[in-house]
Parts: C-alpha cells; structure tokens; sequence
C-alpha cells in the first residue's frame, strides 16, 4: 500500500510540475530564461502570412542578423509559412517543410524539418543554415507582439527568439 501511494504522490507532483511548465506562453526577454504568458493573438492571424527572420536572440541577446546586408547576397533567405497544419520556408539555400500543431496559451509544435539538399557556395556570415534549421526544429512556443511574430525555441544549453516580420 505504501509503494501505491508513494507512486500516486509521484506522478500527481510530475503532473503539477509539467502542467504548470506547459502552461504558460509570452515572450519574457529578461535574463536567459525565455517564457511565454497568454498570448491575445489567434493563431489565424500567422496562417497563410509569409514571414521574414528580422532577428535572433540568445540567451537573450541579438546575434547581430542583419536582413537587409545578407538578402543582397541570399535573396528570400529565412523565411516561414504555416498553412494547412504544414510549415514551410526557404534557408540559405535549401527549402524545408514538415508537419506541425499548435495547442492553447501559445504552445506549439514543430516537427522534424525536411530540406531539399541543394549545395551552396556561400553562406551567411552570422546565422548558417544548420544553425537556423536547428532552432526551427527546437520551437516550443509562439506569440506576436507588435506584429511580429517571435518563435521560442531552447537547444540543450541555450534559449532563442526568433523574430519574424511580414511586411
């Protein structure tokens, strides 16, 4: 009776620590731990938008992207689509697309990303592709705020925001 009861209490504390660390949801960039906390917005509103990486933070800080200077080179790199319960997007060079679910308070889930294989002989200076692919592969969470759209993401060492824009 003992070893059922100790059992019952052990996954009654899991089921609190995990409900309570799924539900949360907005973009907390204070210090390295990201967090996300009701998000107003309908996941309509990112449907069906073609949107453009503007900005990477880690750990809370800019890796410095700079659209603007890489599209001279990479025309259309970075860039997300969610449609239909499928995303897709373009690298630098490579096209990618999978599978994905979004859930309440700002919770989503995006599928292990396939790419085409093409071969490039340049790469952006500060955010490669693999790199890029990695955190999509890793996102967690999503909100908008100020009409951008910000993807959460963690590795097993670091957190990022990835800032969209579609205008």
């Amino acid at each position: 009776m003992k070893k059922i009861t100790a059992l019952i209490v052990m996954v009654l504390v899991l089921a609190a620590l995990f409900g309570c660390a799924g539900s949360s949801a907005a973009v907390n960039g204070q210090g390295s731990s990201l967090s996300i906390s009701g998000t107003s917005a309908d996941f309509s509103e990112v449907q069906e938008k073609e949107w453009r990486l503007i900005d990477l933070l880690v750990n809370g800080e800019s890796i410095g992207f700079d659209r603007e200077k890489e599209e001279k080179d990479f025309a259309g790199l970075y860039t997300l689509q969610f449609e239909n319960e499928r995303f897709a997007g373009t690298g630098a060079p490579n096209r990618y697309f999978g599978p994905y679910t979004h859930g309440e308070d700002g919770a989503i889930s995006i599928s292990q990303a396939a790419s085409t294989l093409m071969a490039s002989l340049r790469e952006p200076d500060i955010l490669k592709e693999h790199e890029y692919f990695n955190w999509i592969n890793n996102v967690y969470g999503w909100s908008l705020v100020d009409g951008n759209l910000h993807l959460l993401s963690k590795d097993n060492e670091k957190e990022a925001v990835l800032i969209f824009t579609n205008k």
